[in-house]
C-alpha cells in the first residue's frame, strides 16, 4: 500500500525520530521521493511524493 503525501523527506525524518523503523529515503528525480515504514507486525506503508 502506498500513501500519496506531501513532503516525503520530512514525514521520513519525523518518523525516524519517533523511534519508527523506516527505509531510507529514494529519489527518482523529476519522479518521486519514496520511502516504507514497517510496523510492528512487519507490514511496509510505502510513502510517495510526486515531483516535477
Amino acid at each position: 500500500m502506498n500513501i500519496s503525501i506531501k513532503n516525503a523527506a520530512a514525514e521520513q525524518q519525523g518518523f525516524a525520530e519517533k523511534g519508527l523503523v523506516v527505509s531510507e529515503l529514494q529519489r527518482f528525480e523529476g519522479v518521486v521521493e519514496f520511502f516504507e515504514l514497517t510496523d510492528p507486525d512487519g507490514n511496509k506503508i510505502g510513502f510517495v511524493t510526486e515531483l516535477g
